[in-house]
């Protein structure tokens, strides 16, 4: 075992260190020279030491100021339409290139990036704030909540769901924008949520909101980063329609940006005099001095007489529930897992789950898919995506065992929304190229296990992919560390497939106390049996922050698995499968010893299960004959792979309704659903 890690404590949090706001002029309605622009820009405040950078309101690719769109109460003109699908073109899709581009930017110059951007969701936009890490893994988003006056017309409103404050080396990081920071309920959930590092991008250029920033930052008793554009009439457009007139040298936006301490008073600007790049040191301890006297939500609060409620739920304005696909179930006896009524497979907006995975993953629910060999294709791991989980492409065996489905059509299919890839490591170290042609796709994140991971960290990373690591044992937590893995995933012995002899129960909360002594800003996520919402609620209480979810999703609608094996294994119970390292010997394929394969018993284990010694003296003799008995799906022979759980299937249901209703239950035993009565005895 390792010795505590110091910078990876919560209490080794930097005290002092620099932060830059950016105070320039996008390339209006032009993307990607924007883009470019931030790179360089912010390339530049590195070099100045910069460790924070902030870029202001709807820089990526233009705040529209002056611009009408044609509107008036009861018309718009097609100059005005066609005005809007210009700034629509122009917008970033989250997550999209712009992000990857941005995630590259972060990356490249080791510094925190807080970018204002104009996002696109289908047919509307949004004016949000992007977050990423120095190793440029997307930390996620804040949508404004309350777009003012003519905004309105062209800006969707934000919900509670993207509020995030984010835990960093630096402190507590988040994002209110412009005229939000005038909502005081708001200013006062950001309070509660310990915001140290305010940053509070942009447009307003009056003297008042100078005031104002003051005034946050004294009463937040925090650091306020607050950075504003600064246009001239040349950086528009010529076509562009408003009221700047003609005057190149015309000043649009003066800016105004600056960095205001938890006292109220200047680090830097307010600068009105053009582009500039503000640097400030910030100094923690100010905080800490700063609430002796005033703590707003701590010891000056008065909740006897004041109290605020918060909703964080994500607000959707349509729920699709997906029926069954004819005649791919099999037995549908009722059960508390599979019997999905409306409430378990659209989970209502008060049951859902929100943990450090969901926050720094962006995703809706602590759910990921396993990536399965020969299971989890691009159609499974877009399915689990969708509902509100990470779907993860399998990429097996990187090819070096025959047979596996196409790796990169595979990952075709899963774009465009957020998935990831899934290797074998060791089989990886035998083909490292099928890593470089899979970061190519631009996966969110790589899921490695069973091997050492460190090799292929530094691709990884570099492609500005999230690394997440699979072990099976305690000793193997510090090679993922030392990867700098951004999850490590215990894997239970209940697990389907290949795995190691430790049990989920104890080995999560084992886990958990590790991490929380040597790295407790890696996430923990649970493997091993987990089927329902039961194993979810309880691997959340364990200290896991998510789970990955493999024998539930392999008997799901999307799933590349055989109707024949989901067939064979539904009615089956959890005694009916058998752990073996026979099988690998007898079909010669080199798994390393420490592991065995769980999957149904059959005829093949009957003769060799308890023979393992002797499998691997006659290693190699059966690969032909299971080949062609994988060809003709003879399960005398060929491995049903599923987990203990399998005696909880009954049904092959979508994998939307198995997330959902694993999130809706989850939430209400979280809940105790009404079922824990306490009383207490004299």
């Amino acid at each position: 075992m390792k010795t505590a890690n110091p910078e990876k404590e919560t209490s080794s949090i930097a005290q002092r260190f620099k932060v830059a706001v950016v105070q320039a002029a996008p390339v209006v309605f032009d993307r990607e020279r924007t883009l470019e622009k931030v790179h360089s820009l912010s390339g530049e405040a590195a070099r100045k030491g910069a460790r924070l950078i902030l870029f202001p309101e709807a820089f990526v690719s233009a705040y529209p100021r002056g611009l009408d769109f044609g509107a008036v109460i009861g018309s718009r003109s097609e100059a005005g339409r066609e005005d809007f699908r210009r700034y629509w073109e122009s917008s970033v899709d989250v997550p999209g290139p712009a992000v990857d581009a941005l995630s590259r930017t972060a990356r490249s110059h080791s510094v925190y990036l807080v970018v204002g951007v104009v996002e696109r969701d289908r047919g509307t936009l949004y004016c949000s704030v992007l977050f990423f890490a120095p190793d440029g893994n997307y930390l996620g988003k804040h949508r404004k909540t309350m777009p003012t006056a003519s905004e309105r017309l062209v800006w969707g409103f934000g919900d509670g769901s993207t509020m995030p404050v984010f835990d960093t080396p630096f402190g507590k990081i988040g994002a209110v924008i412009c005229w939000e920071n005038y909502l005081p309920l708001m200013r006062a959930a950001m309070y509660a949520k310990g915001i140290e590092i305010y940053c509070a991008p942009t447009a307003d250029v009056r003297d008042s909101w100078i005031a104002s920033v003051r005034h946050i930052a004294v009463e937040g008793r925090c650091f306020v980063l607050s950075c504003n554009q600064f246009n001239l009439r040349r950086d528009f457009p010529t076509d562009y329609r408003s009221a700047f007139g003609d005057d190149p040298d015309a000043v649009v936006t003066r800016g105004g940006s600056c960095i205001v301490d938890p006292f109220g008073g200047f680090l830097a600007g307010p600068n009105t005099e053009g582009e500039a790049i503000l640097i400030a040191e910030i100094d923690r301890a100010q905080i800490v001095r700063g609430k002796f006297d005033l703590d707003v939500v701590g010891h000056y609060a008065r909740p006897d007489i004041f109290q605020l409620h918060v909703d964080e739920r994500p607000k959707r304005p349509v729920t699709i529930h997906s029926p069954e696909p004819s005649g791919e179930t099999g037995p549908t006896t009722p059960t508390t897992t599979d019997t999905i009524t409306d409430s378990q497979a659209a989970p209502s907006e008060d049951k859902m789950i929100c943990t450090r995975l969901t926050e720094r993953f962006g995703i809706r629910h602590p759910i990921i898919c396993a990536p399965m060999a020969w299971v989890t294709g691009g159609a499974l791991a877009t399915a689990v995506s969708r509902a509100g989980g990470l779907g993860i492409v399998a990429g097996g065996y990187a090819g070096t065992v025959g047979g596996e489905p196409d790796l990169e059509a595979e990952l075709v299919r899963a774009k465009p929304g957020k998935f990831g890839v899934g290797f074998i490591t060791w089989a990886l170290a035998r083909a490292p190229k099928m890593l470089t042609k899979a970061l190519q796709h631009s996966p969110f994140c790589v899921f490695l296990s069973f091997g050492d991971p460190r090799p292929f960290a530094a691709e990884i990373r570099d492609a500005g992919a999230a690394l997440i690591c699979q072990v099976q044992f305690l000793s193997q937590i510090d090679m993922a560390l030392e990867a700098d893995a951004a999850a490590v995933v215990v894997q239970g012995t209940e697990a389907g497939g290949h795995g190691g002899n430790r049990s989920t129960f104890p080995f999560v909360p084992e886990a958990a106390d590790y991490l929380r002594q040597y790295s407790p800003r890696t996430l923990l996520i649970a493997a091993g049996g987990i089927v329902d919402g039961r194993g979810l609620a309880a691997a959340l209480m364990l200290g896991a922050d998510g789970v990955v979810v493999g024998t539930r999703l392999w008997a799901s609608a999307e799933a590349l698995t055989p109707k024949a094996h989901t067939d064979e294994a539904i009615g089956k119970t959890g005694d009916s499968t058998i752990r073996t390292k026979a099988l690998d010997a007898l079909r010669g394929v080199p798994w390393p010893k420490e592991f065995s394969y769980r999957f149904l018993k059959n005829k093949l284990t009957d003769e060799w299960a308890e023979r393992e010694a002797e499998a691997f003296r006659a290693y190699g003799t059966l690969s032909a004959e299971y080949a062609q008995a994988r060809a003709q799906n003879d399960l005398d022979t060929v491995a049903v792979t599923c987990g203990e759980a399998v005696g909880l299937l009954r049904n092959r249901p979508t994998a939307e309704s198995i997330v959902n209703s694993m999130a809706a239950q989850a939430a209400n035993l979280l809940r105790y659903d009404g079922k824990l009565k306490c009383t207490s005895q004299s």
